[in-house]
């Protein structure tokens, strides 16, 4: 892209006197091309197309003035599309084909040329002057001033008209000095003013501003050319929006459709005795911008105004008004809205819940104030408090719901008035008194016909009521003689709260008990129990006989048995209630792990690893159980011959098992270790 430069006075001995392009895409505007020269093409420019892919050459706000070449005197081109958009083409000049823009005529090539001046071109050898272009090419214009017309070239819009420079150099050719040369054109009169239209310009090539910098229309017309002028017509401009009757002091914005030239622009107002200028000296808030003017902080008798733009030129200019503001005058409104006393509503800028009435600024359809006031008309919610105290244990029936603990409680009820419904709160304060009352059970340990007293006494408690079912007290203590070894006697107590408890105590006859456990799994050849007095072991002495000779006067004692038989142990102790004792028996049957022999039969080895051997010496037959530490059998077989049996024990996992044999004449039972 190439913009905003300026090439004079340059010189090529062959193509294009300022720039010659072999690329394949080029961009350029904003630059103006004077008095250059090439000797054979382009005098300005020279484009060449150097490959298949297409080529696009674009040239906006560009002008070209008094260059000169063989072939295109302003610009020669062979690329594949060629877009001159609000150009100004003038007073060159070429030897042999056209003075403006010429086209190689390659076939396969498209020129178009939008909004631009062609003009006062010549070619000394052809009729073409202006343009030319192989029949290849297609070529359309429009919008465009060339003079001597577009001939049957394609496009739109086109016309040929002097387009009235303000000063244009005295002829064609790089040989006359155009740098002096004004290429504007006359602001009143010209006919390239408002020619030309913005839409048929592609957005990626419009330029916001013009050649020397002045802002570009955006809307609808614009001038032909590289240049815009000022324009003097007020048709088609706008204000911003409404003014609304309220404010003190507003802005407005109104669109010129043809830019406005700061320096030479009047801004009128009329607000009732006839058109006068509004200027910085009385107004200092008026600023014109581009095509856009800023009423800023306007005083409140512009607010119905009429304004217009006055464009002061040579010529006389357009005093139609330009914007009459719609003023919007403020809307008032009253409403009624309901609400209940336990609810607020947001009115006058917080949250109310009083009757009255509150005052809002809205925004209506218009953008403009909208007062509205709201008178706020608050029911009363009634809120109603109960408060009641009852007894730990006792419960308090309200509106159908029962309570047994401290809290508070809400019954809702609707109330309905005229307009709205409310909630009616009655709110239960209720607490519960603590238990002041002993443990609701407790046991007393003792002996049958002696006497045992339960005594409650306790500040907390005011009075008694005893009951054994046969005799009552009313004292903090109260005794009985018990006959059965469980009684239970009845209290009622009260507190200093007064609340009354229920409560029950226990005789229990003192008992004991007494356990013996096998506490030794192993292969040890003696069998070893523990034993122990089970609750309530307050007893004054204890005594313990373990039936095989041994005794113990501790409360829990570990006892090794160390031959096999029943054994009677028996603990006796002087307890509460005096001497008492109790008995059981255990039967220690495997005492050893050695072989076993007897004249009727012999049993070895112990311990078995594969085989035991049974050797029956004397009797016929015999039945032979293996059983497992807890009583299943695990082996069973009849043997009948005086001879020796082998049993395969070999299945039987490690460890210590029972082994009995059963004859008619004896029946034994023997500890058999597998390993």
């Amino acid at each position: 892209m190439i913009a905003y430069n300026s090439f004079t006075r340059n010189r090529a001995g062959g193509q294009g006197g300022a720039i010659y392009f072999q690329a394949e895409d080029v961009g350029f505007h904003n630059n103006t091309f004077v008095n250059n020269h090439a000797d054979v093409n382009g005098g300005a420019c020279a484009f060449f197309y150097t490959g298949s892919a297409p080529t696009n050459i674009s040239s906006v706000n560009n002008l070209f003035a008094n260059n000169s070449a063989n072939r295109g005197g302003a610009v020669y081109t062979s690329g594949r599309k060629l877009r001159i958009v609000n150009n100004t083409i003038v007073n060159n000049i070429d030897t042999a084909q056209a003075g403006g823009v010429v086209l190689s005529p390659t076939s396969g090539r498209e020129a178009v040329v939008i909004n631009s001046i062609l003009w006062g071109n010549q070619s000394l050898n052809t009729f073409n002057e202006q343009f030319s272009t192989g029949q290849s090419f297609n070529t359309y214009f429009y919008n465009c001033d060339v003079q001597g017309g577009v001939g049957g070239l394609g496009g739109t819009g086109n016309f040929d008209s002097n387009p009235l420079f303000v000063n244009a150099s005295s002829g064609p050719g790089s040989h006359i000095n155009a740098l002096s040369a004004n290429w504007r054109v006359d602001s009143c009169t010209s006919p390239v003013i408002d020619a030309g239209d913005r839409d048929t310009i592609f957005d990626s090539e419009y330029q916001e501003f013009d050649l020397a910098g002045n802002f570009r229309n955006t809307r609808g017309t614009i001038d032909v050319g590289a240049y815009e002028s000022f324009g003097t017509s007020n048709e088609g401009a706008w204000t911003s929006g409404p003014i609304c009757g309220s404010d003190s002091n507003f802005t407005i914005w109104a669109w010129h459709p043809r830019g406005i030239a700061p320096n030479s622009t009047l801004v009128q107002a009329d607000t009732g005795a006839g058109w006068f200028t509004v200027n910085n000296a009385m107004f200092p808030e008026v600023n014109i911008s581009n095509d856009t003017i800023f009423f800023t902080n306007a005083p409140l008798d512009f607010s119905g105004a009429p304004g217009r733009v006055i464009n002061v030129y040579s010529c006389f200019s357009d005093t139609t008004p330009a914007w009459n503001p719609e003023v919007i005058a403020t809307t008032y409104d009253t409403v009624t809205i309901y609400s209940c006393s336990n609810d607020s509503v947001y009115l006058g800028g917080a949250w109310q819940n009083t009757s009255d009435f509150y005052i809002d600024t809205l925004v209506n359809d218009g953008g403009c104030d909208s007062i509205l006031t709201t008178e706020l008309v608050v029911y009363l919610s009634p809120e109603v408090d109960v408060f009641d105290t009852i007894c730990f244990g006792e419960s308090f029936v309200w509106n159908g719901n029962t309570y047994s603990q401290s809290g508070e409680y809400d019954d809702v009820r609707f109330i309905f008035y005229p307009s709205i419904g409310c909630d009616s709160v009655t709110r239960l304060h209720l607490f519960v008194r603590p238990n002041l009352a002993p443990a609701a059970a407790d046991t007393t340990i003792g002996c049958i016909g002696q006497p045992v007293t339960f005594d409650l006494t306790d500040p907390n408690l005011v009075s008694y009521s005893w009951s054994d079912g046969t005799n009552t007290g009313i004292a903090s203590s109260f005794s009985i003689t018990p006959s059965n070894f469980w009684e239970r006697v009845f209290v009622t107590v009260t507190d200093v709260n007064g609340c009354s408890s229920n409560i029950t105590r226990d005789f229990l006859e003192f008992q004991f008990d007494a356990y013996a456990t096998q506490t030794d799994q192993s292969n040890d050849p003696f069998i070893e129990f523990s034993f122990a007095v089970g609750p309530p072991t307050n007893a004054s002495d204890l005594y313990w006989d373990f039936g095989d000779g041994d005794t113990s006067h501790q409360a829990t004692v570990t006892h090794e048995y160390t031959s096999n038989g029943n054994y009677n142990w028996c603990v006796y102790l002087d307890g509460l209630c005096g001497l008492d004792s109790t008995c059981s028996s255990i039967g220690i049957f495997a005492v050893s792990i050695e072989d076993y022999t007897s004249e009727n039969w012999e049993a070895y080895p112990n311990p078995v690893h594969e085989s035991l051997f049974i050797n029956l010496k004397q009797s016929e037959s015999a039945k032979i159980r293996i059983l497992n530490l807890s009583g299943a059998m695990v082996f069973e077989e009849e043997l009948s011959g005086i001879r020796e049996h082998a049993l395969r024990l070999s299945e039987l996992a490690s460890g210590v098992y029972l082994l009995e044999y059963e004859s008619e004449d004896e029946k034994v039972s023997l500890k058999l270790v597998k390993d």
